[in-house]
């Protein structure tokens, strides 16, 4: 980007944009007291992908990388990869705390002001990746662990995976869930209200999509349960990921959908427990004490090459939220591997769903 001795105006940085990306709309809006914020997006009506940003040279330097024939990545402050930028910043301040670096030193690494590693670290902000590789090699980094915070910080993810052809009725915020599902090595479920998305047949996923708030037509009804399905083809079939998941038995007698549905849902699982290795499948059974602090839904993802990164994902009306801090990781961690010891044994669980298939 064309810089001289003059600050110039957000609206003149805007200006400058246009006049040199023309297939791009861009605008610009400012609020007293507040940063900029530049929003681009593409002129095809049928392809309404977005680029969000407070910083000109970040929306400049994106474009340019972003082949004209395609979309600009989505990589905002508002939207898209806000989690995995979180889980990436905060890994970068660990590394850079436990070696004693400053601010000032990882600065130095990248000849930067100190504020932009700040922004990076705290997720404000994304970091190109020849910046993440060098902070890695400098604070001694294995291959293993850059190779998954690479993967974890490339905004390109938005666009390139299963998720692609379904990104126009998935939320920013679920889209990182689901591209961290796809880099997980692990992944643990508890949910004591309906069967698991990674285990749902297409009936009951469409069943439950059909409880949701809000009105949905048939195509899109159509589209989320095929998502779902591709979803746990590429997570559960594929082996992707050992998948270790915890259900309360009230989840196979509250009917969803009707009979057959839950039929067939629970025959599936028995199928699943039979059939797939790595999977494991336990009950909940009503007739155990409760453990002592009763969890609700929530999703764990842990990383082979990465065993300092972790994600939980809590269940909510509004999409749910995500904690990425080590402690709240490790207490989740306890309060599932509680779950599990008050649980079936997989053996027994598999029985008490087969006698459920009427």
């Amino acid at each position: 980007m064309v810089k001289d001795n003059r600050t110039p105006s957000s609206r003149s940085q805007a200006a400058a944009i246009q006049e040199a990306f023309p297939s791009y709309a861009v605008t610009v809006s400012t609020r007293q007291g507040e940063r900029p914020r530049f929003e681009v997006v593409t002129r095809n009506d049928g392809n309404p992908w977005c680029l969000i940003s407070s910083h000109a040279e970040e929306i400049w330097n994106e474009l340019e990388r972003a082949p004209m024939s395609s979309p600009p990545i989505l990589a905002s402050e508002e939207l898209g990869s806000a989690v995995r930028r979180r889980l990436v910043g905060a890994a970068l301040r660990r590394y850079r705390e436990h070696m004693g670096y400053g601010l000032e030193d990882a600065a130095n690494v990248l000849e930067c002001d100190r504020s932009k590693i700040s922004r990076i670290e705290t997720g404000k902000r994304g970091i190109r990746p020849i910046d993440l590789r060098h902070l890695l090699e400098e604070y001694g980094v294995g291959e293993g662990e850059q190779a998954t915070l690479s993967a974890l910080a490339d905004p390109r993810k938005a666009r390139h995976g299963w998720w692609h052809d379904y990104t126009d009725i998935v939320p920013a915020g679920h889209l990182d869930l689901l591209i961290m599902e796809t880099l997980a090595s692990e992944i643990m479920v508890y949910d004591g209200e309906q069967v698991p998305d990674l285990l749902q047949t297409p009936e009951y996923a469409r069943a439950v999509a059909e409880t949701e708030p809000g009105t949905l037509n048939p195509d899109t009804l159509d589209r989320l349960t095929k998502m779902s399905m591709t979803r746990q083809q590429v997570i559960v079939n594929e082996k992707c990921a050992a998948v270790t998941a915890v259900i309360g038995e009230g989840v196979l007698r509250q009917q969803v959908g009707n009979v057959g549905v839950m039929r067939d849902q629970a025959r599936w699982l028995a199928e699943v427990s039979d059939t797939c290795p790595w999977v494991t499948l336990q009950v909940l059974p009503f007739g155990v004490a409760a453990p002592p602090k009763r969890s609700g839904p929530m999703a764990i993802m842990r990383f082979a090459q990465a065993a300092s990164l972790g994600v939980v994902h809590l269940t909510g009306l509004n999409g749910g939220m995500c904690l990425i801090d080590q402690p709240a990781i490790a207490g989740h961690v306890r309060a599932f591997t509680q779950l599990q010891l008050y649980a079936l044994p997989p053996d027994q669980s598999a029985q008490l769903i087969r006698e459920m298939t009427g």
